[in-house]
């Protein structure tokens, strides 16, 4: 287990088929007394455009006017820009994956919009801290004490 980076997510990412399409994204973290507008009003002004809502990606304008709730979603992840990998997208990809893990509280996540081959799941999880990217389980940081 070891803390992501930039550069080692951009590589994993990059490591996909090429022409694979996927979407940049970080959890969104909200206090129980914001509102579904401040939300999406605060989103748009950040210049985000898209979010996935329970799974779907959804347009920031379809939510100001359909009956869903985003403080109500069980997983709500900021989309931060769609690509599909290929060596001539590193530098954005980098640019998007370092946006996620600032603004994301050092998470970020890549979903899969095509079929993955067999054996690869439908998203990536990357963390700049000493956890599992899957299931949150924290390490300590490794010290000499530790190997003692």
């Amino acid at each position: 287990m070891r803390p992501d980076t930039v550069q080692s997510a951009t590589d994993a990412v990059l490591a996909l088929p090429a022409g694979t399409r996927f979407a940049v994204a970080f959890p969104l973290r909200m206090s129980e007394a914001v509102t579904h507008e401040v939300v999406v009003e605060n989103l748009r002004a950040q210049g985000f455009l898209r979010v996935s809502l329970d799974g779907a990606i959804t347009h920031l304008d379809e939510l100001l006017t359909a009956p869903v709730d985003v403080t109500f979603a069980k997983e709500l992840l900021v989309v931060v820009d769609r690509l599909a990998a290929g060596a001539d997208v590193r530098g954005r990809l980098a640019e998007a994956i370092g946006t996620a893990f600032a603004e994301g509280e050092g998470d970020c996540v890549i979903l899969l919009a095509d079929a993955p081959p067999a054996g690869t799941p439908h998203r990536l999880r990357f963390t700049e801290r000493f956890e599992c990217p899957n299931d949150g389980t924290p390490a300590p940081a490794p010290t000499p004490q530790l190997f003692s």
